[in-house]
Parts: structure tokens; sequence; C-alpha cells
């Protein structure tokens, strides 16, 4: 699942089975990207950010919420690359 997936799906998921359909999202994304590097992660970020931006389906705020879903399961410093990532991709 590539994040423009993940980002539709995250936006349009069924209200009763949202967490179920959520969960199943995640897992399927984590076993996609797990063995990348760091490096390879944020070039597939980036690059799915230009797509999006390129077809007029980036969203800054969507990318907001999926930042304050995940920032409770991070670390101090994951945190601050996450802000560091999301200011990235919305200057790119």
């Amino acid at each position: 699942m590539d994040f423009k997936t993940f980002a539709t799906n995250y936006k349009t998921g069924d209200k009763k089975n949202e967490k179920a359909t959520q969960n199943d999202n995640y897992d399927s994304m984590i076993k996609q990207y797990e063995g990348m590097s760091q490096d390879q992660l944020v070039d597939e970020l980036l690059s799915q950010t230009r797509r999006l931006k390129n077809d007029g389906k980036w969203d800054s705020k969507e990318m907001d919420k999926i930042a304050y879903t995940l920032a409770p399961y991070l670390n101090e410093q994951q945190k601050q690359m996450l802000e560091q990532l999301k200011q990235t991709l919305n200057n790119d």
C-alpha cells in the first residue's frame, strides 16, 4: 500500500469497522516498508508527496491528522523527526 492509498483509506473508512480497517491498513503498510532503511523511507514519502501534490491531492491538514495519530507511539527523537518531515513535505 502506498501513502496515497493509506491516506484515502484513513479518510474514508467505514465508521463501524474503522478501527479494524485502520489496524489492517497499518499492519499492511508496516509489512510493505519494514525492510527499508530510514533514507529509503524518507525518499518514498517524498516521492508519494510529490505525486499527491502534482495530482492536486495533497492535504497538509490530513498529514497533521496522521502525525497526531502517530505521535503517542513515538519517543521524543521520533517526534522531532516527524515534525521535521512534516515541514519538509509541506515545503517540498
